[in-house]
């Protein structure tokens, strides 16, 4: 590996790419032969003071030899030589996998799973309100609330269908997520996020009623 330096100047290198001179050798690129030659030999104003600085290899410090040939001859012979990691090509491998097995849906697709959902979800919003009335309408005709053995199965009852009324509700985020990202091309890695985002979070409560229904739960009442 070498550094492009002057002995005094180096080339360090940005998170965006751009390179630029510093004094601190610790923050100097370490390029190989054929990156530090290519960089030297880079036609253009903005790194032209690059042209005049020297390839020393950071383990002998030796200066390499300058010249005018272009070509790759002993790109990767002795000191020039790099270790390729080839658990690179496993992890892109990975991902290219990954990518290719999705169905890549569109509009008209996620449009046609949004239509089937909001009908499984008005279901289910039913579902709950009409647990919630059939007990209302028991303690009004009864004067009294159901038996713990009753109270113990509707709520059961309603745990499956709130439950399962969740589940809809962040497929239904999730298409959403989905459109969004084809009407507006976004790359994988932004739409990975935003779905991410949607995933369902912890539920915080709203009044004292939440805090009073842990207590219950937790049997410190």
């Amino acid at each position: 590996m070498f550094h492009l330096t002057n002995g005094k100047i180096y080339v360090m290198e940005t998170p965006n790419g751009t390179y630029l001179p510093t004094e601190n050798s610790q923050e100097a690129k370490e390029f190989t032969y054929k990156q530090a030659k290519f960089l030297q030999q880079k036609s253009g104003k903005k790194y032209s003071w690059i042209r005049n600085l020297m390839m020393v290899n950071t383990s002998t410090g030796e200066e390499k030899e300058r010249s005018n040939y272009r070509g790759n001859a002993d790109a990767f012979i002795g000191d020039n030589d790099v270790e390729f990691n080839f658990s690179i090509l496993e992890e892109i491998n990975a991902e290219t996998s990954a990518i290719l097995k999705t169905s890549g849906w569109t509009l008209d697709v996620l449009s046609s799973y949004e239509a089937k959902l909001k009908v499984g979800l008005s279901k289910y919003d039913s579902a709950l309100s009409d647990v919630e009335h059939a007990m209302q309408e028991y303690v009004r005709k009864n004067g009294k609330n159901p038996s713990a053995s009753k109270a113990a199965k509707l709520t059961y009852l309603m745990i499956d269908v709130r439950s399962k009324r969740s589940d809809i509700k962040e497929a239904l985020r999730f298409i959403h997520v989905m459109q969004d990202g084809i009407t507006k091309r976004q790359p994988l890695p932004e739409l990975k996020t935003n779905m991410e985002r949607e995933v369902t979070a912890e539920y915080r409560g709203r009044t004292d009623y939440f805090r009073r229904a842990n207590e219950i739960l937790e049997g410190v009442v």
